[in-house]
């Protein structure tokens, strides 16, 4: 069996496995009895170790669907920034693959998208645009502050104003710096700063070399 089709098994083994972690937890919260409470305590850790094994089986493939990783970073931030609006958007309907470490790539998109919100004013209302692009020999990650379909806003990625937290310059900085080794280290690609203006800033990330192309949604 080819990576690619693992990679579509264990998705769709996941989304169940993930279903059944969420009713479980609805109806431990409604069992009346001991007995009921502890049948479902041990479907939940049953449920997590088989999903604890997919995903470690999943890291040892080093393959991961591009759009599931940037997802699960949006959630993320969502929590951390409720007052953010992150718009997602893709230039082909079929899913992209990537070859490499799924938590590495989670990390360089949580580097790069706190830097682009730390940009902002406590006061202004955050935008961010992500585009992912598959050309033909790599796939183009971008992220836009502010957008073209967004208000203009004066500030821009490396403008750091001193209503942000203290250190943030330095810090905001060493994620830049992070996100870049870790794109060059692991994934053999580039990180570019595209454009800074009035109607907000654009950087991009490159991955030439390890790209599989696209496949069907699951």
């Amino acid at each position: 069996m080819s990576a690619e089709y693992e990679e579509i098994l264990l998705s769709n083994l996941r989304y169940p496995l993930k279903k059944i972690l969420l009713q479980s937890q609805n109806l431990l919260s409604e069992a009346q009895t001991w007995s009921n409470q502890r049948k479902l305590q041990q479907l939940r850790c049953e449920t997590e170790d088989l999903l604890h094994f997919l995903e470690k089986s999943r890291d040892q493939t080093k393959i991961f669907f591009v759009e599931e990783a940037l997802q699960e970073c949006i959630e993320i931030l969502n929590h951390l920034y409720p007052e953010a609006l992150i718009c997602f958007q893709r230039t082909r309907s079929k899913q992209s693959l990537l070859q490499g470490q799924k938590s590495f790539f989670r990390q360089i998109c949580l580097c790069l998208l706190q830097q682009a919100l730390l940009a902002y004013r406590k006061e202004d209302k955050q935008y961010l645009l992500l585009t992912l692009s598959p050309e033909k020999n790599f796939l183009k990650f971008t992220i836009t502050h502010g957008g073209r379909n967004f208000p203009r806003w004066q500030q821009r990625f490396f403008q750091v104003t001193d209503i942000l937290r203290e250190n943030s310059a330095k810090k905001s900085f060493s994620k830049i710096q992070l996100a870049q080794r870790l794109i060059e280290k692991h994934f053999s690609g580039k990180l570019t700063l595209l454009s800074q203006g009035k109607r907000g800033s654009t950087f991009c990330c490159y991955f030439p070399q390890k790209f599989l192309g696209d496949t069907q949604d699951p």
